[in-house]
């Protein structure tokens, strides 16, 4: 078993022997090469943000030791943050797609990745009523069923006409010079003002009449 941590990069050529119980063995040239380190990205794109909400994406990176990152060139999105550890967080204050270049550094070597990042616009709120003064607004008392609700049409055709009386030889109206209600007073006014006279008369005739 050959193990360990290899600390100087290089070419290392060697001779590697087997020998069993009896002494007897075998030898093999064998050769291992160091690479020196190279820091690469593991993690894929960051997903669309959206206006307004909270976001988080973590950067990862491999094949080398002490890796931080760090912005590079561009600009982030208003409201987001990149930490050393990779994270991208916070709440993208403007929408839009935003190009920058995130970049991990390790001990010996780093990499860099050009990022474009979608922040989509916020979805519009569902509008709320303004409240009104009930004192300024008046409160309607009549149906607002457009069935029960006469239109102004139907109000500038309509005339309201007088209920009818029935009488003899035809329809009378209530009211009028021709009316039940007047034919009716001036029948008592006719009886009184007749009864009237006729006492008058009969008054008379006694006094004048000779005994």
């Amino acid at each position: 078993s050959l193990g360990g941590s290899p600390t100087t990069p290089g070419t290392y050529p060697f001779t590697l022997r087997m020998t069993d119980k009896n002494k007897l063995f075998d030898e093999q040239a064998a050769t291992i090469v160091v690479a020196t380190a190279a820091a690469t990205f593991t993690s894929g794109d960051p997903p669309a943000g959206t206006q307004g909400r909270s976001y988080s994406f973590r950067f990862t990176a491999d094949g080398d030791s002490d890796i931080a990152f760090a912005l590079a060139g561009g600009a982030l999105p208003g409201g987001l943050t990149l930490d050393k550890s990779g994270r991208l967080s916070g709440v993208p204050g403007s929408a839009g797609t935003f190009t920058f270049t995130v970049q991990a550094t390790g001990r010996s070597t780093s990499a860099t990745r050009n990022v474009s990042l979608v922040v989509a616009p916020a979805s519009p709120g569902t509008p709320t009523a303004t409240p009104t003064d009930p004192a300024a607004t008046p409160t309607p008392t009549a149906s607002t069923d457009p069935a029960a609700t006469p239109s102004e049409s139907d109000l500038a055709t309509f005339q309201p006409a007088p209920a009818p009386a029935r009488s003899k030889g035809g329809w009378l109206p209530l009211t009028g010079a021709g009316s039940p209600l007047v034919l009716l007073l001036m029948g008592v006014l006719a009886f009184s003002v007749g009864g009237i006279l006729l006492v008058l008369a009969y008054n008379r005739r006694r006094f004048t009449t000779p005994e």
